[in-house]
């Protein structure tokens, strides 16, 4: 039985705009449900044309999504840690390894660090940003959607990071990456772990880019319907990432055992039924505080709150907050609501704040409490939305 939830409209986000209302080659606004592959445990976005239309047009912009980019606040906090992995698994490998290919290489952030370390390294995407940042620091990148002619030959190494959360069909995608190994080749993976909001049913996670919301689970499922045999899963160290290094499998790529039992069916139904409580909660929580003109209303990581809000139709009258000063003073679109920092935060303080991070929220929670005591009530996302204890 195909499942779905749908969740109507949502902001589509793919930018930080330098003012309300600021034009765009895109909808404002997309449709969203959340879908399920029963083969592969994994929950999905359900295709939809107007939204695969939409990405395909951004990721053509001159604009990078994503993290890995010199001079990004966070560049070096994600790249880091998965540097770390990717040393880490290569030396446990036994074999020499001299060339890598980043399927999906952005800003070049990883491979300047292999080329750096005395790799071969290529990249290949789509994004003109990537195309420049090759060009800049002398790294040969292949500009088109993956799978793209290359002349690059046979790689040691093909990695993606913060990619396979955004094809439609991942095991297909990984499938293709035998053509681009050589013998004794492997794949290594960094893709967001969903798996806490997935537990919680935390519509948080959504972002019409992300086509896909893994946990181990999927990921394991995934990465061997592709052909390729897990070798190790980890969660990050820093951010909420897993992290995957695989080979390719004695077996001939193709489709591995259906795990459609009805405890795969059961991960969809318990997912919906919490995600529904979580909204009601979070509903429940915020409409008496936008209620009651006493209320300051804030949120910190406001990205994570854009579901709820939308959900409630709640484009304008909140503040929201981020210590990146990359998107400080800056609009998502749809809502008219200016992204502030810390300082402005004490400079102006809020009467209730909700910070909306899972993995950083007890760092941010702490940071606001030291500065304002009593002064600002504030809660985390998990807190509103958490499971009673049974």
């Amino acid at each position: 039985m195909h499942r779905t939830f749908d969740l109507g409209e949502l902001p589509f986000y793919w930018r930080m705009a330098d003012r309300h209302g600021a034009s765009a080659p895109v909808p404002t606004l997309l449709p969203f449900a959340f879908g399920f592959e029963a083969r592969t445990r994994l929950i999905t976005q359900e295709p939809n044309p107007r939204v695969l239309e939409a990405l395909r047009r951004t990721y053509l912009e001159d604009h990078n999504i994503g993290y890995l980019q010199e001079g990004h606040a966070l560049a070096d906090k994600y790249g880091q840690d998965f540097l770390g992995f990717i040393r880490r698994v290569l030396a446990e490998r036994g074999r020499p390894v001299a060339s890598v290919m980043d399927v999906g290489c952005g800003g070049c952030y990883i491979l300047s660090a292999l080329k750096g370390e005395g790799y071969r390294v290529f990249g290949i995407d789509p994004s003109p940003v990537a195309a420049r940042c090759g060009r800049e620091i002398g790294i040969p990148v292949a500009v088109g959607f993956y799978p793209v002619a290359h002349d690059f030959g046979k790689m040691d190494v093909v990695l993606s990071s913060g990619v396979l959360e955004h094809v439609p069909d991942p095991a297909t995608f990984l499938r293709r990456h035998h053509e681009d190994l050589g013998p004794e080749g492997r794949i290594i993976i960094s893709t967001p772990d969903s798996a806490p909001s997935i537990e919680l049913g935390d519509p948080s996670m959504i972002l019409h880019e992300h086509i896909s919301y893994f946990d181990e689970d999927s990921l394991r499922h995934v990465v061997s319907e592709a052909g390729f045999d897990v070798l190790a899963i980890e969660k990050a160290e820093y951010g909420q990432s897993l992290y995957c290094f695989a080979k390719p499998s004695n077996a001939s790529p193709g489709l591995t055992k259906a795990a459609d039992d009805q405890a795969a069916l059961d991960k969809f139904a318990r997912f919906s039924e919490r995600l529904e409580r979580s909204l009601d909660l979070f509903r429940g929580c915020v409409k008496p505080l936008l209620d009651d003109p006493a209320v300051d209303l804030g949120f910190y990581v406001p990205l994570r709150a854009l579901p709820y809000l939308s959900t409630m139709k709640v484009f304008e009258g909140v503040r929201f907050f981020d210590d990146d000063p990359g998107v400080h003073g800056k609009y998502f679109d749809g809502f008219d609501v200016p992204v502030e920092n810390f300082q402005d935060l004490q400079a102006r303080p809020v009467t209730h704040m909700i910070v909306m991070s899972l993995p950083h929220a007890p760092v941010i929670v702490r940071k606001i409490r030291a500065s304002f005591g009593e002064q600002v009530l504030v809660k985390s996302l998990a807190e509103i939305v958490a499971r009673p204890e049974k």
